[in-house]
């Protein structure tokens, strides 16, 4: 229904912004027809013969444009060069008290004809003249005989004399007989006014009704009135009424498909004003008319909804879905606890079940609330509460969503997304969409990736982890269509971070999983988007360049497919991984004890270097910091060392020097304390997999070696429980 199709320059859509309330000025801005309406009226006003006093009335209810149709007779006046009326606006709204209604309706009555030649400016003078003293009589002088005879003597007292209102109307009515043109008087807003004040204005038209060629057009909702009369006197409100008016209008009415229109028409121009992604039209179509058609009843309030829109929307363009976040602003608005159930209650309304969970807990808790809603819009919400939260509609009609992916489309149904749809912008602790896109963006230049990275990895959010997390997560979703160029340059970009892609707290949580498995995810999701035909040349230059060498050194373990638990990749053999495996752990039988234990993932590493190179390489390249029988050469010497020192507490410089080498020793431990761990899983693995050889053992041990394959796979798992195993610094 509504697209992107018309664009509007975004400091237009501010002004529009500013005004948006106004009325109609003009046939242009017509959107419901209204102007054939006014131009008939505006010849009934121009063509009345000799009117003295005529009272006419426009009835509609509250923002259904009456405003807009006293401006379309406005305008139909002038266009026709009129010359014959001469119109005069009040508005009783800016006013209060019994006095000034009166007074400043003459007032305005005066201004109008001070300009004028002739007859009218007589009455004119009449008015300015005695302005003060006739509304004060119109005023006090209303149909209450006790209070006149206490006015009276009163203004006696005062030392003067009382107004003759008869006298005085006598003269201003005598000159605008003679007047060659006519005054059209209109009065607005009276149904916005207090009961007590409704009535003043009445009482004001019916005392200065019968000026000679002086037409009134007064506009109200008849239901406020007829309530505020019944309230103030106790006469019939629609006999009150046809006393003083003489002719009522009923405004045209609008038919809710030109509501829609023009709301859709709204609509696209906001959107393409905030350059807004298109949303796929079926969904949007489905919420408005499944349940926010229902709130647009007159064009008040289409007019709230989008002013509302225009204040709240641009903290989120690109943040959010459009299509949830107008549906939520319609709730906001028309709906308020359904608003605030969705807000407090986001895990009754986020995340797509399972055919298995038991929903029942859901379905007794959106009854609960649906029953507080009115009995007239309680179908409308319950549909759209269907339409944009998965879980509702299996908890209601066991409808279930297998490619449901509300993190691609920001849907206010994913849990990832829905705070940002209540903060009207994006906590600087939360990843945005445009920051990520942006960061993305950075991928062919490396230098500037890593720095950007390491950057994200430093800022923590409420839960502890790190914005690099987010930012990990949300490349793991990029859609199988991106760009494969844009693949493969985040493969390569990723893994020439220098330091650990995440930190240990990015794995704590009671739903978290090891950082090792949550990069190696990615890289695959990557992988996956690039080609068959130029995956292999995208892994080859990305493995050859890497300085996050764990991640990359699971990357390829998780790619043998002759190893169990593999991931098959199309345009990938084993023997293309194996040789790029050998690079990598050459590469890190090259480097130092210090270089080696400075990655967080050694143990991932050395896991992965014994498979590769076998144990005795391992421990041979690290001889001189380990000694023959698996202990740290440097922990032989600390108790000779220690011994020449003496005892007391003396500052020896033997102890000192004992001490000193203390953090060396440390790591000589750690390298001792992995290697033989990884080593026995290791020799553990083997024998259960040459079991394999014989089908019965093999048959028997299947389900205990798959097992055992997960436990290894998960060890730095284990240590995140366990950190005092291969942490002692």
């Amino acid at each position: 229904m509504a697209g992107v199709d018309e664009a509007v320059c975004p400091n237009e859509s501010a002004q529009r912004s500013l005004d948006a309330d106004r009325a109609v000025i003009a046939p242009d801005d017509d959107a419901f027809g209204y102007y054939p309406f006014a131009k008939a009226l505006t010849d009934a006003i121009r063509k009345t013969p000799s009117p003295t006093g005529v009272v006419m009335a426009l009835n509609g209810p509250w923002g259904s444009g009456k405003s807009s149709l006293m401006n379309l007779i406005k305008f139909n006046l002038a266009e026709q060069n009129d010359r014959k009326t001469l119109v005069v606006e009040f508005n009783p709204w800016w006013f209060n008290g019994r006095d000034q209604l009166a007074g400043q309706l003459l007032t305005q009555f005066h201004k109008a004809l001070s300009g004028e030649s002739g007859a009218l400016r007589d009455a004119g003078d009449a008015l300015a003249k005695y302005a003060g003293m006739l509304s004060k009589a119109v005023a006090y002088s209303t149909s209450i005989p006790w209070l006149d005879k206490v006015l009276t003597p009163l203004l006696k007292l005062l030392g003067r004399k009382p107004v003759d209102v008869p006298k005085t109307k006598a003269k201003i009515s005598g000159a605008l007989a003679k007047a060659d043109r006519r005054a059209l008087i209109l009065i607005d807003d009276i149904d916005r006014l207090t009961p007590s004040e409704m009535m003043e204005v009445f009482k004001v038209v019916k005392a200065l009704g019968d000026f000679p060629n002086v037409i009134y057009l007064l506009s109200f909702d008849r239901d406020v009135v007829a309530e505020a009369i019944g309230k103030a006197v106790s006469a019939d409100w629609q006999a009150y009424l046809e006393k003083i008016v003489q002719a009522s209008f009923d405004l045209p009415t609008i038919s809710q498909a030109q509501l829609n229109a023009h709301f859709s028409q709204e609509l696209d121009k906001l959107l393409s004003a905030m350059e807004v992604p298109a949303a796929a039209p079926l969904y949007f179509e489905n919420v408005f008319f499944d349940g926010l058609e229902q709130y647009l009843q007159k064009p008040r309030d289409i007019v709230r909804i989008l002013n509302i829109l225009r204040v709240t929307f641009p903290a989120v363009v690109g943040e959010v879905n459009w299509v949830d976040f107008v549906a939520l602003e319609f709730l906001r608005l028309f709906e308020p606890i359904a608003y605030q159930k969705i807000r407090q209650h986001s895990g009754m309304f986020t995340g797509s079940p399972g055919m298995s969970e038991d929903l029942r807990p859901v379905s007794a808790f959106h009854e609960a609330w649906l029953g507080q809603v009115a009995e007239l819009r309680r179908s409308g919400v319950r549909a759209l509460m269907c339409r944009m939260f998965p879980k509702i509609d299996a908890a209601f009609n066991r409808q279930y969503y297998g490619g449901y992916d509300g993190f691609r489309y920001m849907n206010l149904s994913c849990a990832e997304f829905h705070p940002v749809y209540f903060s009207f912008g994006v906590p600087d602790t939360i990843l945005s969409r445009a920051q990520a896109d942006q960061l993305i963006a950075l991928a062919p230049d490396v230098g500037r990736f890593a720095d950007a990275w390491l950057d994200l990895k430093k800022i923590r959010r409420q839960d502890g982890h790190s914005k690099a997390m987010e930012l990990l997560d949300f490349i793991a979703r990029l859609p199988s269509e991106t760009d494969h160029e844009r693949a493969n340059e985040l493969l390569s970009a990723i893994l020439s971070v220098p330091e650990s892609l995440l930190t240990k707290a990015d794995e704590s949580g009671s739903f978290s999983m090891p950082n090792s498995w949550r990069i190696t995810g990615t890289l695959q999701h990557l992988l996956g988007i690039i080609p068959p035909a130029f995956r292999a040349e995208a892994l080859h230059s990305a493995v050859i360049q890497a300085r996050e060498i764990p991640a990359a050194s699971h990357l390829l373990r998780r790619l043998r497919t002759d190893l169990p638990h593999a991931v098959e990749m199309e345009g990938l053999d084993v023997a293309a991984v194996q040789h790029l495996q050998q690079r990598l752990a050459t590469q890190v039988m090259q480097m130092s004890l210090q270089d080696l234990l400075d990655f967080d993932d050694q143990q991932l590493l050395i896991r992965i270097l014994v498979e590769v190179v076998g144990e005795q390489q391992v421990r041979d390249r690290d001889r001189d910091a380990v000694g023959d029988a698996g202990v740290p050469r440097q922990r032989q010497g600390r108790d000779q060392r220690l011994d020449h020192a003496g005892h007391g507490g003396l500052a020896d410089p033997a102890e000192r020097q004992a001490r000193q080498g203390d953090a060396e020793l440390t790591r000589g431990d750690r390298v001792v304390e992995v290697l033989d761990r990884v080593a026995h899983r290791r020799r553990a693995e083997l024998a259960l997999r040459d079991e394999r050889l014989d089908p019965g053992p093999a048959h028997r041990h299947q389900r205990e070696l798959d097992r055992h394959e997960v436990a290894v796979e998960g060890d730095e798992d284990d240590d995140r429980h366990h950190p005092e195993q291969v942490d002692r610094e």
